[in-house]
């Protein structure tokens, strides 16, 4: 697959090839792209089939998080916590003492 896009307002430029990697074939563009066209193309570099030119979508995925970086965020939260505590206790302590 070959990939093809503008900027805006511009003309199509080549972005790109990738292996099909099933009916649909993600292309990752790090150019921002206001239109995009890909063509199938065979061995013998024929172009198969093209797509029609089409506006291009950001696509924004939710956050998964790195499970890792949570947990150490959470150890982090309950040292502290834990830490303020301790820290209350003893001001009550000098409080009590009236140094």
């Amino acid at each position: 697959m070959s990939f093809f896009g503008s900027g805006w307002g511009g003309k199509l430029r080549f972005l790109g090839k990738r292996e099909k990697t099933g009916f649909e074939t993600a292309f990752v563009v790090h150019d921002e792209v206001e239109h995009v066209r890909a063509e199938a193309v065979g061995n013998d570099g024929k172009i198969l089939r093209s797509t029609g030119v089409v506006k291009s979508e950001t696509e924004v995925l939710q956050f998964q998080g790195n499970v890792k970086e949570e947990k150490e965020k959470e150890e982090c939260r309950e040292t502290a916590a834990n830490l303020d505590s301790w820290l209350q206790r003893g001001l009550g302590y000098f409080r009590a003492q009236e140094l």
